[in-house]
């Protein structure tokens, strides 16, 4: 135990008898101790509370570097990679030293990516899936929660009833976590979209005039006229579109009329109509 000491000596020699004494100070060793945890994930910050002692500190720590020799209350530590890594301390107060260290486990963050069946045929009031990547021992956390009957499954199904930002979060056995996120676009189930404008020059793209959401429904007819209402192009069938000519010829820089009737979901009849620009 720490504190002062007597310490006595006796020397006897035949009938001589002598005795001396002398007080030490017993220094009692320094509390080298610190918290952290024993696990970790990659480029996540681990914190590190080292005890309050007198003395010295001098830290030595796997891929870090602490140049602090007197008590700090607190350090923050991260390591890029997957990975053990020793964290000792040795604490020196005058001529005593003590030692203690620990071990952290730096582990790789989970796959989070979501995939969404029928991505393209999803429209307002329409059920559709979402899939996470699985894993072993991941947990799932959806959002917004209330979009899903039970939101920690790795297969969800929701009803796109507005336009909506879903996000997923998966999290490992060590407390890692990953995050991905879909925008569903609830548009009407029977509007289709059709573009302002397009470029018939031939390099490959934007070269037809088409609706990409006609192949959802039942095609009965698609007219482009021009301003003079001249009919330019007619069809009935799912073909290509229209490529900007008329009777063989290309027409030239102009705005032109759509006129498109289908039928929703092969029942309900549809039209819609508006202007268009080709550009050349």
């Amino acid at each position: 135990t720490p504190g002062y000491k007597t310490v006595k000596i006796r020397s006897t020699q035949g009938i001589c008898v002598s005795s001396d004494s002398i007080q030490i100070y017993v220094i009692d060793h320094p509390y080298a101790s610190f918290e952290v945890s024993s696990e970790g994930c990659i480029n996540e910050p681990v914190d590190l509370f080292p005890a309050f002692s007198n003395g010295f500190y001098h830290w030595s720590i796997t891929g870090q570097s602490i140049a602090d020799t007197n008590f700090k209350e607190s350090y923050r530590l991260t390591w890029p990679t997957e990975s053990t890594n020793d964290i000792k301390l040795t604490l020196t107060y005058l001529i005593c030293t003590t030692y203690y260290e620990k071990q952290v486990a730096i582990h790789a963050h989970p796959i989070a990516d979501i995939s969404v069946n029928n991505y393209d045929d999803i429209c307002k009031g329409k059920e559709f899936t979402m899939r996470a990547t699985r894993g072993s021992r991941y947990q799932y956390s959806w959002q917004p929660a209330l979009a899903f009957s039970n939101n920690n499954q790795p297969d969800v199904t929701a009803r796109a009833e507005r336009t909506e930002l879903y996000t997923l979060q998966v999290t490992n056995q060590w407390g890692c976590s990953s995050y991905d996120s879909v925008l569903i676009e609830a548009s009407p189930c029977c509007d289709i979209f059709m573009p302002d404008a397009f470029t018939p020059n031939n390099d490959g793209h934007n070269d037809t005039y088409w609706s990409p959401d006609i192949n959802k429904h039942t095609l009965v007819r698609f007219m482009i006229a021009n301003r003079r209402g001249q009919v330019v192009y007619d069809s009935n069938t799912l073909s290509s579109g229209w490529d900007g000519t008329f009777k063989g010829q290309p027409l030239g820089q102009d705005t032109y009329n759509y006129y498109i009737q289908y039928l929703c979901n092969g029942k309900e009849e549809m039209t819609k109509k508006g202007t268009l620009i080709l550009l050349r």
